[in-house]
C-alpha cells in the first residue's frame, strides 16, 4: 500500500495549508475569547469580594449599633404589669380578687414608666398603699407591704393590718 503523493498536487497543498492556518487562527480566537471571559469572571469575583467585605463591615456596624441600643433600652425598661398578692387566709377569693384589682387600679399610673423612676419613687408607692383605705363590700381594708419587687412587673406582697366592717 502506498500513500498518494499529495505533495505534488497544489490543490491539496492549499487545502492542507488552509486547515493548518485555520487551526491556528481558530485556536488563537478561542484563546482570546476564553481569556476575555476568564478576565471578566476574575473582575466579577473581585467586585463581589469587595462587596462582601463592605456588607460584612455594614453588618458589624449594625450589630454593634443594635447592641448599644439594647443596652440603652435595658437601662430604661418600663413597667408592663402590676401583680398584687394578699396574704390573708381569712379573706375569700372573690373579695381578695376585688381588693387586688382595687390596689392594682391605684398603682395603674406606674405602667409604662421606666423601672428606674418607679424604683426611685418606691417610698411614694409604699405610702400610697399603706396610707389609703380600700373599701370592698362595705369592709375597709388597710394594708402593709411585706415585700415589693420592681422590674417589668411590679409585685407587691400585702398583709392586712386593719379590717373594719362598715355595715353596722
Amino acid at each position: 500500500m502506498r500513500i498518494p503523493p499529495y505533495y505534488r498536487m497544489p490543490d491539496w497543498q492549499r487545502f492542507l495549508a488552509g486547515c493548518v492556518i485555520g487551526l491556528f487562527v481558530g485556536f488563537s480566537v478561542f484563546l482570546f475569547l476564553y481569556g476575555t471571559a476568564q478576565e471578566k469572571q476574575i473582575n466579577r469575583i473581585r467586585e463581589l469580594k469587595a462587596e462582601i467585605e463592605t456588607l460584612r463591615a455594614q453588618r458589624e456596624a449594625l450589630i454593634e449599633s443594635e447592641e448599644r441600643k439594647n443596652r440603652a433600652l435595658e437601662r430604661q425598661l418600663t413597667v408592663q404589669q402590676i401583680d398584687i398578692i394578699i396574704s390573708d387566709s381569712r379573706m375569700d377569693k372573690a373579695t381578695k380578687a376585688e381588693v387586688e384589682h382595687a390596689v392594682a387600679e391605684e398603682l395603674h399610673p406606674l405602667v409604662n414608666h421606666s423601672i428606674a423612676s418607679v424604683a426611685d419613687n418606691s417610698e411614694l408607692v409604699k405610702n400610697s398603699i399603706e396610707g389609703k383605705p380600700f373599701v370592698v363590700s362595705d369592709i375597709t381594708y388597710q394594708f402593709r407591704i411585706k415585700s415589693m419587687t420592681i422590674y417589668s412587673t411590679v409585685s407587691l406582697h400585702l398583709e392586712v393590718t386593719d379590717k373594719k366592717d362598715n355595715r353596722r
